[in-house]
């Protein structure tokens, strides 16, 4: 079965270095940018994500639907090879800028922080490398291998990303309410 195939495991691994590789370069040249980093972070989070005080349940939905929306995207432009790399890029230099506003404003220490993303990154990140691989699957077998696999390596995808946002959604928002009202 081509899910459980070396080299969708290789890219899928690969991937996710590829996430924290950006992760460690947008956190180490923070400081060099850090007003503007922050102008961007502050109105990427706000577009994103509702007041604490709005329904987890609404918290969760939210987080769902836009995991599960970019999950489904980077699968089916996953072909271009290029689209992949970019939104893990992009989201591994996006959770680099967190760490070091939440570490640097916030007084957050790196294990404090990694407390606050591990329970649901774990998860997360694995399953976006994981649909960001399938296009292996069109550079061994081409398109019809591909079509065949898409399908089960998404939906593999979204019941991680369901799994992630239920975590971020509580136990993730719990600890991080903990925190602020700690160090506030």
């Amino acid at each position: 079965m081509f899910m459980l195939d070396y080299r969708l495991i290789y890219a899928w691994v690969l991937l996710t270095l590829i996430f924290g590789l950006f992760a460690v370069i947008a956190s180490a040249v923070y400081p060099l940018f850090k007003g503007s980093i922050e102008d961007f972070i502050s109105s990427f989070i706000e577009s994103r994500l509702p007041e604490p005080s709005i329904n987890p349940f609404l918290i969760l939905s939210l987080i769902l639907v836009n995991n599960s929306i970019v999950v489904i995207v980077v699968g089916l432009l996953s072909i271009t090879v290029l689209v992949p790399l970019a939104v893990l890029a992009f989201n591994g230099a996006i959770v680099g800028f967190i760490i070091s506003l939440t570490n640097i404003n916030m007084g957050l220490s790196y294990p404090a922080i990694f407390i606050l993303l591990a329970p649901h990154g774990i998860i997360e990140v694995p399953a976006l490398a994981l649909v960001s691989s399938v296009f292996i699957a069109f550079f061994i077998g081409g398109l019809k291998l591909f079509i065949s696999i898409l399908p089960r390596v998404i939906v593999t995808s979204l019941i991680m990303i369901f799994v992630a946002a239920i975590i971020e959604s509580t136990v993730t928002l719990m600890l991080g309410l903990i925190f602020m009202s700690i160090f506030r």
